[in-house]
């Protein structure tokens, strides 16, 4: 097999970045493989390692990218992103209006009845959770690490007429770091109900703490897709506190794979499959057997 979206040219790998694949895959024995096409009579993949210390899902692309720039380049390209010539002395501490992003950003690209691995962020209930694809991680992280040096400046701007639905970036009290987000609501003229496009979260934020959105932070697509688990309905006219307190704490911050059963207007329908044991569990068939839900 040949590894999706790496260099393909041996003469492009130096012995150290052969080594460092080899070490990746040598004694791994909860390697998952997607077959996502064909090159040069091979079939195309992607390897996920499933790592038990921390009951994440991780691709070996993503791994790589984070070590080599070689890595990094087409790992980023594939995703139809470039590589970042972020370089603060570079970034004035003014923005001018015409680099301000206030529509609303893409998501990731969302295909139907494919699999991939997924970081659930944010849990409300059953039939509202954001998870993130861990396709984007690497230029995430970079991206908002960026991000958080740039704001930790003082940066001024042109003046801006806030209004629902535009895009910004805020300072959270309770994270203690710039995010990007949405505004939902202007509560007053000093406070606005902002959620943060990248963990699903919602947050009042002072609007001393609201900054535009400079386009160069504007590349990497909104990480936090709502959701709906699928195939499920209360028992009973909502969700109860145990059937929600036992949807949290079986997929919160855990790494299972995600399959998009179809799409609406502002969520996906998906199902949710935990890989971390030693038989996949369909949560969906789980909150059935346990009680918490009834089948549609």
């Amino acid at each position: 097999v040949r590894l999706a979206s790496l260099p393909t040219d041996p003469a492009a790998w130096t012995e150290h970045e052969v080594e460092k694949v080899k070490a990746y895959l040598k004694d791994q024995t909860d390697i998952k493989a997607q077959v996502i096409g064909k090159e040069d009579d091979l079939p195309l993949v992607r390897l996920f390692f499933f790592s038990k210390d921390d009951s994440s899902t991780k691709e070996l692309n993503e791994l790589l990218a984070v070590d080599s720039n070689m890595f990094r380049k087409p790992v980023l390209e594939h995703l139809g992103l470039k590589m970042s010539n972020f370089s603060l002395s570079n970034h004035p501490t003014f923005i001018e209006t015409q680099h301000i992003v206030k529509r609303q950003m893409a998501l990731p690209n969302l295909r139907l009845k494919f699999e991939i691995p997924a970081f659930i962020c944010h849990v409300i209930d059953p039939y509202r959770f954001w998870f993130q694809f861990t396709d984007y991680s690497t230029a995430f992280m970079e991206m908002d690490s960026n991000l958080n040096l740039f704001y930790s400046k003082t940066v001024d701007f042109d003046p801006v007429v806030w209004e629902p639905q535009n895009m910004c970036v805020v300072f959270s009290d309770q994270y203690q770091g710039w995010y990007r987000a949405k505004i939902q609501r202007i509560i007053d003229k000093s406070q606005f109900l902002c959620v943060m496009v990248d963990f699903g979260n919602e947050e009042v934020i002072p609007l001393a703490n609201v900054k535009p959105l400079h386009q160069d932070f504007a590349s990497v697509p909104m990480m936090a897709v709502k959701a709906s688990l699928t195939g499920v309905k209360p028992v009973g006219d909502s969700w109860s506190d145990a059937a929600i307190k036992f949807f949290n704490d079986t997929i919160h911050s855990k790494y299972p794979w995600i399959r998009i059963d179809k799409q609406a207007r502002d969520s996906v329908y998906v199902h949710i499959i935990d890989t971390s044991g030693a038989e996949d569990v369909h949560i969906t068939d789980l909150m059935i057997k346990k009680g918490y839900a009834l089948q549609i």
